[in-house]
Formats: structure tokens, C-alpha cells, sequence
């Protein structure tokens, strides 16, 4: 073995190393750490002192889908990657649509609930009219039913496949052809590029306005002075957002590099383990927004951690 051959094994093992990480040992962690987290979430927005407020009822259901995300999605994949034997044509099925649907449904509620905080601290005399729980639901039922409409098909078009010349069987998306690249289009701009420059942009303007209204704290007209409880839940929605945009880097990277067709990566050996692993860390990074947003509450919310300090008294006094 020559000294390049060499050289080029030991790349190829350290690469193979790193997706094995990624899809072995880390997603259960995620899952162990994010689900219990989720439930704890709900439970505290569930709270009577969250109802009432649009926010809360748009961040309950975000922790909905969120718990579906970590407990359904990343463990078929996380099946799928380790365990192919329990992999079957069902299974591929149910892994495509959850998968896609359930991002969707979370970027959708994300964007939601920052374009209705933004309404309430651009304009809270509107935001009473606008923005009230019961236009909540219907924009909520309206999210579901568009985004179901959008990624229904995936229980005709999502399937198992078998390696012609061998191998461990994977699900595959078998759309062929502008079809195919209709869908993903589709689906990366619905589901990356559009929550991506939305919520970028509507933070740095919440951003904005918060600084502009600590600057007249000596003011006490309601006009010029936002009310602290709206400052409060406004900074706890940025930080959600803070992490959505840096976890989805590495999927935006990995989608404009790898999959854009200018990268020949099917000739290079080094360069296709490149690509599985920037897969492999890509689509994982997708998982830590949803892990870690009841622990971003906590951090962001004094209100938040004093109905959870509550709550957890009740719970502690309950079972003594």
C-alpha cells in the first residue's frame, strides 16, 4: 500500500467515524433529553396562567409536533441507520411522511408565533383585535390542513429499496425525475428558505424595538413603553428563533453545496464519505431546536420558570 493509499484510508475511516457518531450515538441522547423536556413544556404552557395568550397556544403546539419530531422521526431514522432489519415498505412509509410533514408543521408554527409576537409589540393596540386565541386555532387548523395537503402523497410515493448488487435494504423517495425535483424544491424553500429570511428578519426588528422601548423607560405612556410581560415573552421567542436559524445552517450548507449537481462526489471516494457525513450532521443539527426549547423557556422566561418551580412543588407535595 502506497503512502497516498494509506493517506486516503485513513480520511475515509476518520469520515465514517464521524457519520457513525452522528448516527449511532447521538441521537439518543437528543431523543432522551428532548421528549421528556417537550412534555414538561406543554404541561407549563397548559397552564391557567398561559391561557388567554396567543403565544403560549402557538408555542403548545409547536412542543406538540416537537415531541412527535424526537419520538417518532429521529428514532425510524435512527432505526433505519441501525437497524435495517426492522426496515419494511410501512415503515419507510410512515418514516417519509412524518419526516417531512413534521418539519413542516414546526418552521410553519415557528414563523407563525414570531409574525403574531411581532404584531403584538409593533402594534399592541391591533395585536387585541388580531391576535386572540380563537383566530389562533383557526390559523393553526389551517397550517395543518395546507401542510397535509402538501406531504400526503409521501404515503404512495415513500418505499423500501434493496441494493441491486447487495446490501442493507433503505427507504427511498421513489419520485422520478421533474417530479422529483419539483418536491424538493418545494419542500426546501416551504420548509428552509422561507422560515430562514422570515425569522431573521422580524427578530432583528423585534430586536429593534425592545432596545428602542428600554430607552424610554422613563416614559410611562403605554404608546412608547412596552409592557414587560410582552418584552419578556418577545426576547424568549428570539432565543427559539437564535437556535432555529444556527441549526439549520449545516442543513442550508449541505443542500446548496452537496445537492446543487456541482459537486461530482459519485467518482471520489473521500468526497461521497464527505457528503454522508455532511448528511449525517445536517440532518441531526435539525433535532437540536426542538430538544432544546423547553430548556430556552426556562433560560429566557422568568415567568416560564416560576410556573415550572410551581408546578413542580405541586407535583413534589403530591406524591408525598
Amino acid at each position: 500500500m502506497s503512502f497516498s493509499d494509506w493517506n486516503n484510508t485513513t480520511i475515509l475511516e476518520s469520515i465514517r467515524y464521524v457519520s457513525v457518531l452522528f448516527n449511532r450515538y447521538f441521537p439518543p441522547v437528543i431523543i432522551g433529553l428532548g421528549i421528556p423536556a417537550n412534555i414538561l413544556a406543554i404541561v407549563v404552557l397548559s397552564s391557567p396562567r398561559y391561557c388567554g395568550l396567543t403565544t403560549s397556544f402557538y408555542l403548545r403546539f409547536l412542543s406538540v409536533f416537537d415531541t412527535n419530531l424526537l419520538a417518532v422521526v429521529l428514532l425510524l431514522s435512527y432505526l433505519e441507520n441501525n437497524r435495517p432489519d426492522l426496515i419494511s415498505n410501512a415503515f419507510c412509509k410512515i418514516y417519509y411522511v412524518e419526516d417531512y410533514f413534521s418539519f413542516a408543521m414546526s418552521n410553519s408554527l415557528l414563523v407563525v408565533v414570531t409574525v403574531d409576537r411581532f404584531i403584538a409589540i409593533q402594534f399592541p393596540l391591533k395585536a387585541k383585535i388580531w391576535c386572540t386565541v380563537k383566530r389562533a386555532k383557526w390559523v393553526v387548523l389551517f397550517v395543518f390542513i395546507f401542510v397535509a395537503l402538501c406531504y400526503s402523497h409521501l404515503l404512495i410515493y415513500g418505499g423500501l429499496e434493496t441494493p441491486i448488487y447487495g446490501g442493507e435494504p433503505f427507504c427511498r423517495l421513489q419520485l422520478e425525475g421533474i417530479w422529483r425535483d419539483v418536491f424538493n424544491m418545494f419542500d426546501v424553500i416551504y420548509s428552509v428558505y422561507t422560515p430562514f429570511p422570515v425569522l431573521l428578519i422580524l427578530n432583528i426588528l423585534m430586536a429593534r424595538i425592545i432596545l428602542k422601548s428600554k430607552k424610554q423607560r422613563q416614559s410611562t405612556s403605554s404608546d412608547t413603553k412596552l409592557h414587560q410581560r410582552e418584552i419578556s415573552l418577545t426576547i424568549l421567542l428570539i432565543l427559539v428563533s437564535i437556535v432555529f436559524l444556527l441549526t439549520s445552517l449545516p442543513y442550508v450548507f449541505h443542500t446548496n453545496f452537496w445537492e446543487s449537481g456541482y459537486v461530482d462526489y459519485e467518482n471520489d471516494p473521500v468526497l461521497s464519505e464527505l457528503r454522508r457525513a455532511s448528511s449525517s450532521i445536517s440532518y441531526v443539527f435539525l433535532f437540536i431546536n426542538p430538544m432544546v426549547n423547553f430548556y430556552l423557556y426556562c433560560l429566557g422566561s422568568s415567568k416560564f420558570r416560576a410556573e415550572f418551580k410551581r408546578l413542580l412543588c405541586f407535583w413534589v407535595v403530591a406524591v408525598l
